[in-house]
């Protein structure tokens, strides 16, 4: 059976490269839990060095096995994660070019690597059920509420490498039909340099150069997308991707049907209403472990029940949907490898139904991120019919909007309340005129000028907070457990982490020209230096500094007996500051003066 395009994304080098990059993701995301476990000794301590190995461990030599990269790191400058996926893939590959005896490991991942293959392009169930945990999204003090989001994560480790296996292959091939201004969870580019959404924000900033007048912008998000879409209409759109693929020659039929019954078998493993809505009647499961401080809270996962039953008195557009569809036909797992081309098959649909406006069409943009959209244009009439248009074959393809708000007469404040906007006008001043837009975590003015927005900044506010949260409570008397290193060891351990998070692994021999690589600043690189985004900035190094001065006062109060006596010798009086080359103000704007 010849599957000339399966075997380009599902061959023993892509799966290879997927397991490596979990082996090396594991090991990162266990030293980051043991360099806070490890502040502390005594009773409930984490520190297990002999831990049970992973799965994934079993199949890969040990690191100090691994190859080193030798000149090869000195013609590359590679982070720590790219050296050890790099290391780790020429340690294999090196024992792949060994005629001798292999060790057990390579062994064991070569018959790994050829199941996880044969199991993919079989025609049997590949998916079943997800564990789902959840994280949570927001906290109300007012009523004492914790809305919490969903996560699904597969089983086995196979159905996790077929599920990204997958998904690189619906990616590829269905890549030349999605609109080109649709950003996210597409292949990378090596011309574009950068993240997907800074894109958006530099085609915002090109077409409101080139229109001098006032435009017209209208924006639309979603509620709960991944747990409302249906599972027939998503089957139906990637058979239609998938017919298409097959007339241009991309794939065979043979293909054809094992896509689809992946596709097929990744949709049909969960329900929404089944799977997660059931836990707001539990609130005493395991589930909800991983929220914190939680007494005294009603814990809860929302979802669109309500406008369901609404939507039930009108009638479905479909006439053959019942009142109960909705409990074994909606939602697909939020945070599996496949999120991503779902979302971009399931828009696309709705995207093409807006061409005639966006084809070649210079007084007129549209970019869909995800779920999100922005447009804009000249004409109040052609923005005003293509809104319509875009609500109208959302609402046909069951999914729901945010409910959109009127800004007409309406003061500045009114704006930022609304998530769905209706045509409204975008300028410099003037009645019922806008100054700014909002979109991909930026704000941006009728000047080009761009400010984080509001809550993306109280996000990074918050992950400060509970970093800082994190350590006090490893070493609270409620716990038990008493430090292990000095006052400033600790104290330095996490202002690295807080600056690692935020501006990435500075190294102060040449902070003017880092990256900011695997960091938040990474993701605000579009913005402007004007006093908006200095007041924000600052205010995120103020609020950092905050933090460590209160982690600071609560270190005072701990009782270091168990520290040796070496420890206290190297760590006795030192803090070290960290300035501007470490802060979000001087790495983001690139300010030196």
């Amino acid at each position: 059976m010849a599957l000339p395009f399966l075997e380009k994304v599902l061959n023993y080098d892509a799966v290879l490269r997927i397991l490596i990059r979990k082996r090396c993701r594991e090991a990162e995301n266990y030293q980051k839990r043991i360099v806070v476990e490890n502040l502390a000794v005594g009773l409930g301590s984490h520190n297990d060095k002999n831990r049970k190995k992973s799965e994934l461990y079993a199949i890969f030599p040990p690191r100090r096995q691994w190859v080193h990269l030798g000149n090869d790191s000195k013609r590359h400058i590679y982070t720590s994660r790219e050296r050890n996926e790099r290391c780790l893939y020429l340690t294999v590959k090196k024992e792949e070019r060994n005629m001798g005896k292999h060790p057990e490991w390579y062994d064991q991942l070569s018959r790994r690597i050829s199941n996880i293959i044969q199991g993919a392009l079989t025609d049997k169930k590949l998916f079943s059920k997800p564990n789902v945990t959840v994280i949570e999204k927001k906290r109300s003090e007012k009523g004492r509420l914790i809305e919490c989001r969903p996560i699904c994560l597969f089983r086995t480790l196979d159905q996790q490498i077929m599920a990204s296996l997958f998904n690189r292959a619906f990616s590829q091939l269905f890549d030349p039909f999605f609109y080109e201004k649709s950003l996210a969870f597409r292949p990378h580019d090596k011309d574009k340099k950068g993240l997907a959404h800074l894109n958006a924000i530099m085609m915002i900033k090109a077409f409101r150069k080139e229109n001098t007048n006032i435009l017209w912008v209208a924006e639309c998000d979603m509620k709960k997308f991944y747990d409302t879409i249906d599972h027939d209409i998503i089957k139906k759109r990637f058979n239609q991707l998938l017919l298409w693929s097959k007339q241009a020659g991309f794939i065979n039929i043979e293909e054809s049907k094992i896509l689809e019954n992946a596709i097929y078998s990744y949709v049909d493993c969960f329900r929404f209403y089944k799977d997660v809505y059931k836990y707001n009647k539990k609130p005493n499961h395991l589930i909800w472990k991983k929220i914190r401080n939680s007494n005294g809270y009603v814990k809860e996962i929302k979802w669109v029940y309500n406008d369901i039953c609404t939507r039930h008195e009108k009638k479905w557009p479909y006439t053959y949907r019942t009142k109960y569809h909705h409990k074994y036909q909606l939602g697909v797992p939020q945070g599996g490898a496949m999120s991503g081309v779902i979302a971009n098959v399931m828009m696309h649909f709705v995207d093409i139904k807006l061409k005639q406006y966006w084809n070649q069409n210079p007084n007129f943009l549209y970019i869909r991120f995800c779920d999100d959209m922005i447009m804009m244009g000249t004409n109040f009439v052609e923005v005003s019919e293509a809104y319509k248009r875009y609500s109208d074959v959302v609402d046909r393809n069951h999914l729901f909007i945010h409910p959109p708000v009127s800004f007409i007469g309406q003061k500045m404040a009114t704006f930022w309340d609304g998530k769905t906007r209706p045509p409204y006008q975008w300028g410099k001043n003037g009645k019922d005129i806008f100054p700014w837009i909002t979109f991909v975590g930026y704000d941006i003015n009728w000047d080009a000028d761009t400010r984080i927005r509001k809550t993306t900044l109280k996000k990074e506010i918050k992950k400060q907070f509970d970093k800082r949260v994190e350590v006090e409570h490893l070493l609270s008397k409620k716990v038990g457990r008493n430090p292990l290193w000095s006052k400033q060891f600790i104290s330095n351990s996490v202002h690295k982490r807080l600056v690692g998070m935020s501006v990435g692994r500075v190294p102060i021999w040449n902070y003017k020209s880092f990256d900011n690589k695997y960091s938040w600043a990474n993701a605000f690189t579009e913005l402007t230096d004007n006093p908006w985004s200095r007041s924000q900035l600052r205010l995120l190094d103020r609020h950092r500094n905050l933090m460590m001065r209160r982690l600071d006062r609560f270190l005072l109060n701990l009782d270091y007996k168990e520290i040796r006596p070496s420890d206290r010798m190297a760590y006795s009086d030192a803090i070290w500051y960290y300035g501007k080359p470490f802060s979000y103000y001087g790495q983001v704007l690139k300010k030196w003066r």
